[in-house]
């Protein structure tokens, strides 16, 4: 290496100045600086504190383009006395503050005065670490006596850097050829002073490099390496990569679409996302950014063009080398070396370090490793592994600094472009086979029931979701094919759907089924569970027809394909019955819930969890319906086996305390029912958390309940938080969302907030009319409540219209003894008493009482309030029968 030559900035500025005629007070005058500034400046003692300083000099000294890059050159490049640099300082070199601020106060002059000094930059090639250790040295370099630099790589540049540091000295060395003379003739000068800072870049060998320090250390060393220890050589700051802004300006810098004086603020919005994009395609790696700007400023190519080239084919782009001049090789060169060098090192370890490659890069979990070992044997050629093995790996990973880990998080990194360059240097046939492992692997991994809510594994679900996607990403892409890939997509569309991601899955059940197409064997079950689950996801975004077809579908197949030992598969019997039941087709719902009561009664024990699962769904129908007496003794035997027995699993259980509070709110046990609410809330909160669909059903069951006891302001809270959580859910225009708005009218109209009540009302009716059948039991109740507000609002015409086209909904239904055909009687009756019109009240009132006569307790409040009326009816003055 050669010593940089320079010129100097005070000689170039005293120059200058004079040309201009200017005294060093009037341009200390000019630049708003003190007058002795210019002196100390010219006399080298000092130095501008940064290039907008400089410029501001040029501008005032009226130099030219050619001049003012002089002028900022020589700022960047004074030297101290003993200098021995092989590099310029970047004039792009951008951000990093709070790096160099540690190199500050690790290194500066304060610690030197205390004792010795060290530390080392580690991380990943190409992320930066000469780059920092060269920007500190120009930055500081007045801090020391003496500044050298050693390019550590090997023990050949470590002597050809010991002789260039011996020339700069001027050392009389007897036998100038002899390595030893020359490395001893520099330490010794080195023990013999103080104050100095010395760089080793790129250390490969600790143990190699101790014979090259001095002894005395009486000075500051500072180190680079991508080893992630350097043992007892220094303490190590390991790298992160450059934040997207700092990123940003280095791209846009090196690009030459903006000079490092400017303000991005000046570029277009297109211009900065497409800067950002670009950023995040390198993962924020320097080298890699700089490389990129490099060639768009060569070919004078867009931002947008070279994504476009990047997306189409990145190793290209990666191979060429535009780079600084401080790495000798491109981004791709850097790490196809890298693996190399690890896979004739440690074969197991570079095959661990393919199966990450196909795997998102970040926060990947330690435990997907750890947790069962004998997985990755595929992967390895060597034997089985132990913990012991799988720490050498891992440490040999580290060593080359390829993998990041997080101890605190137990989790690891992977460079997104690591990756990129090692999967583009497979061949497809081996890519594909890679796939294929790396996805039986995921499939295991990812342990999700497909029939049943099994809300403990959605933490460790959500953590390797990223993963997932990006396998399956990957093989999409290169058109991978099997059954288990088609279960890894229906497994994550499931996961989805636990998690009232609705939309996302629909989208991966779709994808799931169409792989499930193509099969040259198919697997019935798969079908079966895919088939109900997209029904299910079309059931919760409201698109009932869609649903219903997939769920047949679904029943066919069970019916065509799985033999009867096989058939305890009633989640698509389930999942239709209660469609039926959202739909108002009450026996159908009830028919099926039998049919798959049946099929299970044939081969499983009467506490199995399908059979409590049907049973919970039959008894909240028969609630719906008014069938209190089937339903009261379908919740007695359901509780007896969770008290007794058990085997209720715990979202089962969550269902059936909030049906069952649901029936009692009907029966009038109000103290009955908040308990059982209270339990709901806490175990769907804790279980499910408290942005789950099931917990806002349990809010709203809460806010009926505080309403039918006069606690208004509790349950209007109550009905708000459900409301909430509905829209958030399922979206504004959703039947779900429409039901609990109208509950909310109602609780309104009875506080007399009619316009609220008003606004509420229309919107649910509105939402019934795009999404249900216009005879639905759900529009038949908004119609109540609609009338109820009209009536108190002595719109008693429209009041009545809407209670008759309730009550012919009602009937048309035919479910006799339905509660709510009671509640209609009741309140049209409630009108007509009003309007005088007596013979009719009474009509009503009577046909509303043998209903709720049939399905209610004496003493429920539906039933009081009704007798009531009848006395209030026979006492009035207008009564004409007696």
């Amino acid at each position: 290496m050669k010593e940089i030559p320079f010129e100097s900035f005070g000689s170039l500025l005293k120059m200058y100045r004079k040309r201009q005629h200017l005294t060093q007070r009037q341009l200390a005058n000019r630049i708003g600086v003190h007058h002795n500034t210019i002196g100390i400046w010219e006399r080298g003692n000092f130095l501008p504190e940064n290039a907008t300083m400089v410029l501001e000099v040029a501008r005032q000294l009226g130099l030219n383009d050619l001049e003012r890059r002089r002028l900022l050159e020589a700022s960047l490049t004074a030297l101290s006395p003993y200098w021995y640099i092989p590099y310029q300082r970047n004039p792009f070199f951008t951000g990093r503050q709070a790096i160099l601020q540690s190199l500050d106060q690790a290194l500066g002059r304060q610690r030197q005065e205390k004792h010795y000094c060290a530390c080392a930059l580690s991380g990943l090639g190409g992320i930066g670490k000469t780059q920092i250790a060269l920007e500190y040295t120009y930055r500081h370099f007045q801090e020391f006596t003496a500044v050298f630099w050693f390019s550590a790589e090997t023990t050949e540049t470590l002597f050809a850097s010991f002789l260039g540091v011996a020339q700069q000295l001027q050392l009389a060395i007897k036998g100038i050829r002899e390595q030893i003379n020359i490395i001893n003739a520099v330490i010794q000068w080195l023990n013999m002073h103080r104050g100095w800072l010395l760089i080793f870049d790129n250390v490969e060998n600790p143990e190699m490099l101790q014979h090259y320090l001095p002894t005395a250390r009486s000075g500051s060393l500072l180190f680079t390496t991508r080893l992630s220890d350097l043992a007892h050589l220094a303490p190590c700051f390991e790298l992160e990569p450059l934040t997207e802004d700092e990123g940003v300006q280095l791209l846009l810098c090196r690009s030459h679409l903006l000079s490092p004086e400017s303000c991005q603020e000046t570029l277009s919005n297109q211009i900065k996302a497409e800067a950002r994009a670009l950023v995040a395609d390198m993962g924020g790696l320097p080298l890699a950014i700089e490389q990129a700007g490099a060639y768009i400023g060569a070919m004078h190519c867009s931002l947008e063009n070279f994504l476009r080239l990047y997306h189409a084919s990145p190793l290209k782009l990666l191979e060429g080398h535009v780079a600084p001049s401080d790495h000798p090789l491109s981004v791709e060169g850097t790490f196809a070396l890298a693996f190399e060098q690890l896979r004739q090192k440690k074969p197991d370890a570079a095959e661990l370090l393919t199966l990450l490659c196909f795997l998102a890069p970040d926060e990947l979990p330690e435990a997907l490793f750890t947790d069962d070992l004998s997985a990755l044997q595929p992967f390895l050629s060597s034997a089985p592994i132990d913990e012991f093995q799988w720490n050498a790996l891992l440490h040999e990973l580290l060593a080359y600094a390829l993998v990041r880990h997080n101890r605190q998080h137990k989790t690891f990194t992977v460079h997104r472009l690591v990756q990129l360059v090692l999967k583009e240097h497979l061949s497809l046939e081996v890519r594909r086979s890679w796939l294929g492992l790396v996805v039986q692997f995921l499939h295991k991994a990812f342990a999700l029931d497909r029939e049943h809510a099994n809300v403990e594994q959605w933490p460790w679900c959500e953590q390797l979701l990223p993963h997932v996607l990006a396998v399956i990403e990957q093989a999409e892409d290169l058109k991978y094919s099997s059954s288990v890939f088609a279960s890894l997509q229906a497994k994550v569309a499931t996961y989805y759907l636990q998690r009232a991601r609705h939309l996302e899955a629909e989208a991966y059940y779709l994808k799931a089924l169409s792989h499930l197409e193509t099969l040259p064997t198919q697997n019935d079950e798969e079908f079966v569970l895919t088939l109900t689950g997209l029904g299910e996801a079309c059931h919760k975004q409201g698109k009932y027809q869609e649903a219903e077809i997939r769920y047949q579908q679904a029943l066919s197949h069970i019916d065509k394909h799985l033999p009867q030992e096989q058939r305890l598969q009633i989640f698509p019997f389930h999942a239709l019955a209660f469609l039926y039941f959202d739909l108002a087709r009450q026996d159908e719902a009830e028919a099926l819930y039998l049919q798959a009561l049946d099929i299970c009664e044939q081969v499983a024990e009467p506490e199995h969890p399908h059979v409590l699962v049907l049973l919970i769904g039959l008894a909240a129908l028969y609630g719906n319906m008014g069938r209190f007496h089937e339903a009261r003794t379908l919740y007695q035997r359901l509780m007896h086996i969770h008290e007794h027995m058990g085997t209720l699993r715990p979202l089962d259980e969550l269902t059936l305390l909030n049906d069952l509070a649901t029936f009692y709110i009907r029966q009038g046990k109000y103290q009955e029912a908040e308990p059982l609410l209270q339990q709901a809330l806490d175990l769907g909160s804790l279980y499910l958390g408290p942005e789950h669909p099931e917990v806002s059903a349990i809010l709203n069951n809460l806010g009926s309940l505080y309403r039918r006891q006069a606690r208004y302001q509790e349950a209007e809270a109550f009905y708000l938080r459900a409301l909430q959580l509905r829209e958030q859910i399922f979206g504004p225009d959703h039947p779900y969302v429409a039901f609990f708005q109208n509950n909310l009218a109602w609780l309104y109209q009875l506080q007399g907030r009619y316009e609220q009540a008003h606004t509420l009302i229309l919107r649910a009716l509105q939402i019934y009319e795009h999404a249900l059948n216009p005879d639905h039991l759900a529009t038949a109740s908004a119609f109540i409540t609609y009338a109820n507000i009209c009536k108190a609002q002595s719109h008693t015409t429209r009041a009545e219209e809407l209670y008759l086209h309730a009550l012919h909904i009602f009937e048309q239904a035919n479910e006799p003894l339905h509660p709510d055909l009671a509640l209609t009687l009741h309140m049209l009756g409630n009108l007509y008493y009003e309007q005088g019109r007596i013979e009719q009240a009474q009509e009503l009132y009577l046909r509303a009482l043998y209903i709720r006569q049939q399905i209610l307790i004496p003493e429920h409040p539906e039933i009081l309030s009704l007798q009531e009326s009848l006395k209030k009816l026979r006492n009035s003055r207008s009564y004409l029968g007696s």
